[in-house]
């Protein structure tokens, strides 16, 4: 990874006390490398954002409705983070402790589903060892970005 290379992170969560410990979580373990992070408490501030700048990394809680009832759930944020094709890593971060909830994420395309817990900062720092060798690697094709590109050559 070149030195130069800011990795951008989101966290989304509506529990304020715990994003911003996640964001000092994250800057200690990123200490020797340039990040930015933002914070959103719902995912329609989040989705304002996403055609500006896709983050590499996002952390997203499942029930965002504590403070905004009628927010978005997080399983739809994630659904649309897939639907929208962008090129990011989505870890579900969440007191939701049910199998089925963490199998529909995977098939929205999470990385990971990571309970909240006495173990949270731990786990999280285990998935960003393993995210990080990927942050800057080339981009990966979008099938649908690459039919879009491809249909006026025919």
């Amino acid at each position: 990874m070149e030195a130069q290379e800011i990795i951008d992170i989101a966290i989304i969560d509506d529990d304020k006390l715990f994003a911003h410990a996640m964001k000092a979580n994250i800057e200690n373990y990123f200490s020797s490398e340039k990040i930015r992070i933002k914070l959103y408490e719902i995912g329609e501030l989040f989705f304002e954002n996403l055609e500006i700048n896709v983050p590499h990394i996002v952390l997203l809680d499942i029930n965002l409705d504590s403070k905004y009832h009628d927010a978005v759930s997080g399983m739809t944020i994630l659904e649309k983070i897939g639907e929208s094709g962008a090129n990011t890593n989505v870890i579900m971060v969440t007191s939701e402790i049910k199998t089925s909830t963490a199998i529909k994420a995977f098939r929205f395309g999470a990385k990971d589903f990571v309970v909240k817990n006495e173990n949270v900062y731990q786990q999280v720092n285990e998935n960003l060892d393993r995210i990080r060798p990927t942050l800057f690697k080339k981009e990966k094709f979008n099938l649908r970005q690459l039919l879009a590109k491809t249909a006026n050559l025919f």
